[in-house]
């Protein structure tokens, strides 16, 4: 599944999520108010998928309401009201995710 930019695209694009779907939540602070939604959107199927999440290293909504977290550690840094902060570190965990799931693919 993709992430559409349209919210409504988001909604429509939510409904193709199965149970064997793997959904992946990244967010740095762990309580965008979208993503909760769409979180407890899933959650509350009968056969809901697994919801895998990447956020920072501090309690909050949605590790908590993940199957599983990650965590990244980097410094928040605002610019003009602007989020500069590095994305690196969840790239790293998405590639890693991504070099396993091919040598698996593999065997």
């Amino acid at each position: 599944m993709h992430y559409p930019r349209d919210h409504d695209f988001r909604r429509i694009e939510m409904e193709q999520v199965k149970a064997n779907s793997l959904v992946f939540i990244l967010t740095y602070d762990g309580n965008d108010g979208e993503l909760l939604s769409m979180m407890n959107h899933f959650i509350e199927r009968p056969e809901r998928p697994l919801l895998i999440s990447v956020t920072e290293a501090d309690n909050n909504t949605i590790q908590n309401l993940s199957d599983i977290n990650l965590y990244i550690f980097t410094d928040e840094v605002h610019l003009n009201h602007a989020d500069i902060s590095s994305r690196i570190s969840t790239i790293a965990i998405l590639e890693l995710i991504l070099y396993q799931y091919i040598e698996d693919y593999e065997k």
